[in-house]
């Protein structure tokens, strides 16, 4: 049997040559083990936080304070800087910045959030992170240093702690991100029925080439003599691939903004009707 390989131009364009039923679609999540965990930060974040906490224990006078305010940012800074540069997302680039922004219109909680930095937008919506926390710790930073205020020892506290809880909840997160699988109840049932692991729709997924993060979206069709596969790479730009990066890192106890994630993900790829028959976490449905 040959394989032929064919690169698409867009993902609307594969959309199309994959044929799914609208009507009959699965969203499957399958754990993926290959976080691109490539990049870290000259000082880790760790490594900040150790500082903080050391500077604690020597006093609480306020040049002390003052310091581990500065090292608990340093080490959230660090955190947010090691995700991003292990996903290869640089908001400097002017679509990155458009894309983010239309991401955070459509995903934000509320107001509080609109003077949030590019980098804190992001991964609040990509990683429904703690980002009120951590722009709470930035915002006493900026009042200690510009505006000359004493450090309050529970301000303090509450910034090395915030700078921890990131700490893990990255981890966390990163631990447990998911590849997806848009397919339709044909092509699912024959998986089953083969007992097959492979995915049988669009897959999304990602590469690190390089020590940079390389996304795409893949369609696998067999014929009897020819299996054709085609190939979507994205620009880590795009608005597409900060939604599916999105949906990568769901939350399992909030199944419900995951799906709205998949509905829009889905919108974006056809103007027709469609409806999601069944979403399911390696085997189980939600």
């Amino acid at each position: 049997m040959s394989v032929k390989f064919h690169d698409v131009h867009s993902c609307k364009e594969l959309f199309e040559i994959a044929q799914l039923k609208l009507e009959h679609l699965y969203i499957h999540f399958g754990l993926h083990d290959l976080y691109p965990d490539h990049y870290t930060t000259p000082t880790s974040p760790l490594e900040f936080l150790k500082y903080a906490k050391e500077e604690l224990h020597a006093g609480d006078c306020s040049r002390i304070l003052t310091n581990v305010i500065n090292q608990s940012n340093r080490s959230i800074d660090s955190s947010i800087d090691e995700v991003l540069g292990c996903l290869n997302i640089d908001t400097k680039i002017k679509l990155t910045q458009t894309s983010i922004e239309q991401l955070h219109k459509k995903y934000s909680n509320g107001r509080h959030s609109n003077d949030f930095s590019l980098k804190l937008k992001l991964i609040s919506c990509i990683l429904n992170a703690p980002t009120i926390l951590v722009d709470n710790a930035r915002k006493f930073r900026h009042l200690v240093e510009h505006n000359y205020q004493k450090p309050e020892k529970v301000k303090v506290y509450t910034a090395v702690e915030t700078a921890q809880f990131l700490n893990l909840f990255i981890d966390s997160k990163t631990n447990s991100v998911h590849q997806i699988d848009i397919t339709d109840v044909k092509l699912f049932g024959q998986a089953c029925n083969q007992s097959s692991n492979k995915r049988t729709g669009l897959t999304f997924y990602w590469e690190a080439l390089d020590d940079k993060t390389k996304y795409y979206l893949k369609f696998t069709r067999k014929n009897e003599d020819i299996v054709d596969v085609y190939t979507y790479e994205f620009k880590n730009s795009e608005k597409l691939l900060l939604m599916l990066l999105r949906a990568c890192f769901f939350d399992a106890h909030d199944i419900q903004n995951t799906k709205k994630t998949i509905q829009d993900i889905i919108s974006e790829l056809t103007n027709e009707n469609f409806n999601v028959v069944k979403y399911i976490v390696v085997a189980t449905e939600i």
